[in-house]
């Protein structure tokens, strides 16, 4: 099905903010130029998702595991699988998956709950359709996925951090315009899908819509990370210049701030640490966002009360997961919280409940 998504008031707040000449984010001829002729240039740094279309086998191997999903929930009696096209004002198509749970679809739709789901830079929604098949099942709510512009059977051109803006933008308004109350809706993102929910959380509560966010395992912002990356693989003559390449082409995608200045009842995050006093040798770090780059590291100088830090503690999760080496991919049912017997999808799916 197809859906058509019109600009207004919450892409014009998005501009404001984000936008590339707004107030916030003064445009100069030179960042104009840069964005014009290099901006799709850079985002193949920011979204390397962008080049699986051109990916033969994975392509084979992806649409294999979605026709498999599509078969066991035809004969499924509690869940059902739709496939749809959004149309953004801006032209890009956007391919969306729903997961319509069945105790959801016998309510009204302005009674229906809504879990939107944004994956990491280098995946596709494809990737989680397992999970994403779970999360309904527990959750028992309808859940939402989609491809950035550009990725697998989305198009459409990627120039700035406006673009990913207005994407997950297209997702909360499609629901919206059917309908779906912004109360029914929670978010939930992983890196770079994870800051781009977070950025669209922020613009809903400053409309006085306020949307939960679940952010699992992003950075402050996009230079910091790339940042502490290159200084993690001593490549430190590139740091320079790829902070000036994401300025110009206004790629720098700042969490952070706006992360903070949402009321905490409606924002929930998570990093992997360490057990405090283990030495576990089957333990892993994240494994690509450095620590100084996290969002959790740049939230350490926010003040807290005891009250506070004592249910952060559920924020640091373990990886056990050697399979990769790393965490940072690892699902959310795999993450243990380290002060508590919860996976990381209990500690997600309390906090969409609550």
């Amino acid at each position: 099905m197809k859906y058509i998504v019109k600009k207004n008031t919450i892409h014009e707040a998005a501009e404001y903010y984000f936008g590339f000449g707004s107030k916030r984010n003064p445009k100069t001829w030179l960042r104009e130029m840069f964005c014009f002729f290099m901006g799709s240039t850079v985002s193949k740094q920011v979204l390397p998702a962008q080049n699986l279309k051109n990916d033969f086998f994975f392509l084979e191997e992806t649409y294999a595991i979605e026709a498999a999903i599509k078969n066991e929930l035809s004969k499924a009696s509690d869940i059902s699988f739709q496939h749809h096209e959004i149309e953004n004002f801006d032209g890009a198509l956007l391919e969306t998956a729903e997961f319509l749970h069945i105790e959801q679809q016998r309510q009204p739709i302005d009674q229906q709950k809504f879990v939107i789901f944004a994956v990491g830079n280098d995946m596709c929604m494809q990737d989680l359709y397992k999970d994403l098949v779970r999360h309904s099942r527990k959750l028992k709510q309808n859940v939402v996925a989609f491809n950035f512009r550009n990725v697998i059977r989305s198009s459409g051109a990627l120039k700035s951090q406006i673009d990913l803006v207005y994407d997950a933008i297209a997702q909360v308004e499609r629901l919206r315009n059917m309908g779906v109350s912004e109360k029914n809706i929670s978010l939930v993102g992983h890196s770079l899908g994870a800051a781009v929910l977070t950025l669209i959380s922020y613009l809903y509560f400053k409309q006085g819509m306020p949307i939960k966010i679940f952010n699992g395992r992003s950075f402050s912002s996009f230079s910091n990370l790339k940042h502490y990356q290159l200084e993690r693989e001593r490549e430190t003559k590139k740091q320079k210049w790829t902070s000036l390449k994401l300025y110009l082409s206004n790629f720098e995608l700042e969490v952070a701030p706006y992360f903070i200045e949402i009321p905490d009842k409606y924002k929930e995050y998570i990093v992997i640490k360490p057990s405090k006093h283990s030495k576990d040798s089957n333990e892993v770090l994240d494994g690509v966002i450095p620590e100084k780059a996290s969002l959790h590291y740049s939230l350490k100088k926010e003040k807290r009360s005891v009250e506070r830090v004592n249910h952060w503690k559920n924020r640091k999760v373990i990886s056990s997961n050697r399979l990769f080496g790393f965490g940072h991919n690892d699902p959310l049912s795999l993450l243990k919280c380290r002060d508590s017997e919860e996976t990381a999808e209990e500690f997600c799916h309390h906090f969409i409940k609550r």
